[in-house]
C-alpha cells in the first residue's frame, strides 16, 4: 500500500490494448479515493493518444485536475508528445478555467524530455497561476539520465521569482530540493517550506517527504 492508501489499481483497456479508465482499491478490494479521485476516465483518438481525462470521486461527482478543469483535453506536436492540456467550451474553444487558465503549453525536446511548462489565458498569453504563483516552470542542467539539477519559476514577464537545486540518490529518486530567491539567497517557497528530504525503504519505495523551515526547524 503507498502513501495514498491505495493499494490495488484496476485498469480497464480498449480493444488495441490502452487503457481507458482506471480504479483505485484499498488491500481489502474496497474503492477508495487516491488523492480524492475513485476513478479516472479517458478518450483517445485513432493513433491511441491520450485526448481527454475526467475524475470522479466515491458519490461519481467530477473532481478537477487541476486548474480547477472538470475535462481536460490535450493536442500533441509530431512527435507524439504532450503540447497542450486545454479547457474547451462546448464548441471546442478555448475557454478560461475557474482560475483563469485556459491552457498549459509544454516544451519538450527531441528525447521527450519535459523542459518547460507554461500557463496561458484564453487568448494564449502567459498568466500567473492563482494557486502555484507562477507563470512558466523551466528544467535546466540536465545530468546523462536526463534529470534536471535546478528549476526556475518565472512570472507572466518572464523573471524569476524563485529557483530550486535537486539532489538525487545514485538510482535517480529525489534525495534533496532547496529553495533560493532571485539573488541567490536561501528562501522558503510559496508551500512555506525552505528545503525538503526525502526518505525511502530498504526496497527504494517513498516514504516521507520531511519539510524544513530557514532555520532547519521541520514543519
Amino acid at each position: 500500500m503507498n502513501t495514498s492508501g491505495t493499494g490495488v489499481i484496476n485498469y480497464y483497456l480498449n480493444e488495441t490494448g490502452y487503457w481507458i479508465r482506471k480504479e483505485y482499491f484499498d488491500l481489502n478490494d474496497k474503492m477508495i479515493e487516491a488523492d480524492g479521485v475513485a476513478k479516472i476516465e479517458v478518450t483517445r483518438n485513432s493513433n491511441n493518444e491520450l485526448t481527454s481525462r475526467i475524475g470522479y470521486d466515491l458519490k461519481g461527482e467530477i473532481v478537477p485536475y487541476f486548474n480547477g478543469l472538470k475535462r481536460t483535453h490535450y493536442l500533441f506536436n509530431e512527435q507524439g508528445q504532450t503540447a497542450f492540456a486545454q479547457n474547451l467550451d462546448a464548441n471546442g474553444n478555448l475557454k478560461n478555467g475557474p482560475q483563469g487558465v485556459a491552457e498549459v503549453a509544454y516544451s519538450i525536446d527531441e528525447n521527450g524530455t519535459l523542459l518547460s511548462r507554461e500557463f496561458r489565458d484564453e487568448n494564449h498569453k502567459p498568466i500567473l497561476h492563482p494557486q502555484v504563483f507562477y507563470s512558466r516552470l523551466e528544467y535546466r542542467e540536465f545530468n546523462k539520465y536526463c534529470f534536471p539539477k535546478r528549476f526556475y519559476s518565472l512570472d507572466e514577464y518572464g523573471h524569476i521569482i524563485i529557483y530550486g537545486i535537486m539532489e538525487y540518490n545514485s538510482n535517480m529518486t529525489m534525495k534533496k530540493k532547496t529553495f533560493y530567491n532571485r539573488q541567490g539567497e536561501p528562501t522558503e517557497s510559496s508551500s512555506g517550506y525552505a528545503y525538503a528530504i526525502y526518505q525511502y525503504n530498504d526496497q527504494g519505495e517513498f516514504v516521507k517527504e520531511k519539510r524544513f523551515n530557514l532555520a532547519g526547524e521541520e514543519i
